[in-house]
């Protein structure tokens, strides 16, 4: 995956959801600074799902990024690449049915 992709999906991930007149959807963590110290970075499994608050990780594993780079947000960011091709996912709560969300 390439350094675009990575940032594309790095982006993606910092959450924030709006409905109707302001009224926030909750998503956990979602600039992902709650969590262990990585310290430089620390690689995390699929099935994890204490070592990022509020995120489990899926497919191979991720790195969970402390000092190794400048989070474009915050302190803290993941690599989707860990020791192969991995993901990760969150329960996003408080949804209404048939409004639109936002993700940015």
């Amino acid at each position: 995956m390439g350094v675009t992709m990575k940032a594309m999906i790095c982006a993606a991930l910092l959450l924030s959801a709006t409905v109707g007149a302001g009224q926030a959807a909750t998503i956990t963590n979602g600039s992902f600074e709650d969590g262990i110290n990585p310290g430089g970075f620390t690689t995390v499994g699929a099935g994890n799902n204490t070592s990022i608050n509020g995120w489990t990780v899926g497919g191979v594993s991720v790195d969970y990024i402390g000092t190794h780079w400048q989070a474009a947000q915050g302190n803290r960011s993941i690599d989707m690449n860990g020791n192969g091709m991995g993901s990760i996912s969150t329960l996003m709560t408080n949804l209404i049915l048939d409004m639109t969300y936002e993700i940015t």
